[in-house]
């Protein structure tokens, strides 16, 4: 009998000990964790932002942008048969938590779908990241590229990348920042017909807000001209359709004849121009083409 109760005793403690090893804390996420997404102020290099790599092929990512409005840009090798084979993109947000001495990090991408929830590991003056996602036990390095990736030259500023000190602005060229001193003839916002002005309500008056560049100051906007509604051309003839305003190019042939496009769904992912329904170019509803019509 004591043999018997001196076996199991043993058994007992080797499976707690196991159990304190992996140190692993999978429990529901909504069972007892803080949000963590908004970090103190004075404490923002706590936390893991710029461009981090992996080499692994088993890494969840080969490439994860973390920026500080809390979006991310993250992209995936895939087995290449035929070149070219471009990586798979993901774009979309990250929410911080925790729960006792454990740190999470969840990504939802643009489109709502959920990407995982990983354990994160990131010591302040060691910039590599260790993540693991939940239900695994395996943690990747993915290490801390001084070279970050961009899609446009605001990435760069927000990936706490060291500025040179002298006044110029942030550049995006084949998806890398770099930085050039002195002030630029031309930056995006007017290279592309806009007008850079100061940021305020009804800046643009009539014309369009836009995201482009006016080259990293601070306070400022772009403002693109309002795009010119469809109008409907060769009336009568079988050339009769949509056609764009300022280009003459064809939308799409439709019969619109005495029909006007107007800008619907304005706000959503589905604004763009609009007419009767049956007389559009895409399904029944009248869309002519999806675009960011509004002022």
């Amino acid at each position: 009998m004591r043999f018997r109760f001196l076996m199991i005793t043993i058994a007992a403690l080797s499976l707690t000990a196991c159990a304190a090893d992996t140190g692993l804390d999978d429990a529901d996420s909504a069972a007892g964790e803080a949000d963590d997404s908004a970090p103190a102020a004075d404490s923002p290099y706590l936390y893991p932002a710029g461009t981090f790599r992996a080499d692994l092929g088993g890494a969840p990512f080969t490439l994860l942008v973390l920026k500080n409005d809390r979006t991310f840009h993250s992209e995936n090798a895939v087995v290449c048969v035929r070149a070219p084979c471009p990586p798979i993109t993901n774009d979309g947000t990250y929410r911080f938590t925790r729960r006792a001495s454990h740190k999470y990090i969840r990504f939802t991408a643009d489109d709502g779908s959920d990407l995982g929830r990983y354990e994160y590991y990131y010591r302040l003056g060691d910039d590599n990241l260790e993540l693991r996602l939940i239900g695994e036990s395996e943690r990747y390095t993915m290490q801390y590229q001084s070279e970050a990736w961009c899609g446009v030259p605001d990435d760069c500023g927000l990936q706490r990348l060291a500025q040179p000190r002298c006044i110029g602005a942030w550049t995006c060229d084949s998806n890398v920042c770099a930085y050039e001193c002195g002030t630029p003839t031309e930056n995006e916002c007017e290279a592309a017909g806009g007008t850079c002005t100061g940021l305020r309500p009804g800046a643009c008056g009539d014309g369009v807000n836009s995201s482009l560049s006016c080259g990293g100051g601070l306070g400022v906007t772009c403002c693109m001209p309002a795009p010119a509604a469809p109008v409907c051309d060769a009336i009568g003839s079988r050339s009769e359709g949509w056609y764009r305003a300022d280009t003459h190019e064809l939308i799409c042939w439709a019969h619109c004849a005495g029909l006007e496009a107007t800008c619907g769904a304005v706000g959503s992912r589905s604004e763009g121009w609009y007419t009767d329904a049956g007389h559009g170019c895409i399904g029944s509803g009248g869309l002519i083409g999806w675009d960011n019509c509004s002022n």
